[in-house]
């Protein structure tokens, strides 16, 4: 009777295992503009460059993130557009564990566009529901319309024990555009006000030199 209860036991433990096994971070990508079917290309690698032809817009992005701040970083966005019109670009990372409670999380938005006029908007959300590209809550909206620019924002959001994290970067220009954007979300510990300072200072003093060498 012993061996039978051992045997069954043992059978169980990579059950027992298996379920309290941390989720595994996704990350992925989304291209919006009206009149064109949605873009959608999940499982992206933590570190990869999207190169793509949608809608009236040639996109490039390198993407990454780290799950162990947790963070993403939609940055190095290139985008040009001949006939312009209004394209979003979506990074979310679903399956994200920590931190779990209420925490800080700063968000980033730096650029610039070589020619061409618009209106750029970085919009954060995280999503207690942990859905791809979900808006549950507000993590603050970043908007310019000169160039160059370096804002951020620090903004208190409650996470579960699963959820999920968002960025939504729209640019809305006219022809003949060519915009350089870089987007990004982290959890920061308190206090921010020093990393916020820091990173824009940064920032914009990067655009300021990249401008030149254009």
């Amino acid at each position: 009777m012993r061996k039978i209860l051992l045997a069954t036991t043992l059978l169980a433990l990579p059950l027992l295992m298996a379920g309290k096994a941390e989720a595994v971070p996704q990350l992925s990508i989304k291209l919006q503009q009206t009149g064109f079917a949605d873009l959608v290309i999940p499982g992206v690698p933590p570190s990869n460059i999207v190169n793509v032809s949608y809608g009236t817009f040639l996109v490039t992005a390198a993407i990454g993130s780290s799950t162990s701040t947790p963070s993403i970083d939609l940055s190095s966005v290139d985008i040009a557009g001949a006939s312009g019109g209004t394209l979003k670009v979506s990074l979310t990372l679903t399956d994200v564990t920590k931190p779990v409670g209420v925490s800080n999380w700063l968000s980033q938005y730096t650029g610039n566009w070589n020619s061409g006029t618009g209106t750029v908007t970085l919009a954060s959300f995280l999503d207690n529901t942990n859905a791809a590209f979900g808006q549950g809550t507000s993590l603050g909206t970043l908007t310019s319309s000169s160039t160059p620019f370096a804002l951020s924002q620090v903004v208190a959001a409650t996470s579960g024990a699963l959820y999920s994290l968002t960025e939504v970067m729209t640019i809305t220009s006219g022809p003949n555009t060519h915009f350089s954007l870089d987007g990004s979300l982290a959890n920061v510990p308190e206090p921010a006000s020093l990393a916020i300072l820091g990173a824009g200072l940064m920032g914009l003093t990067g655009l300021r030199r990249r401008r030149r060498t254009v």
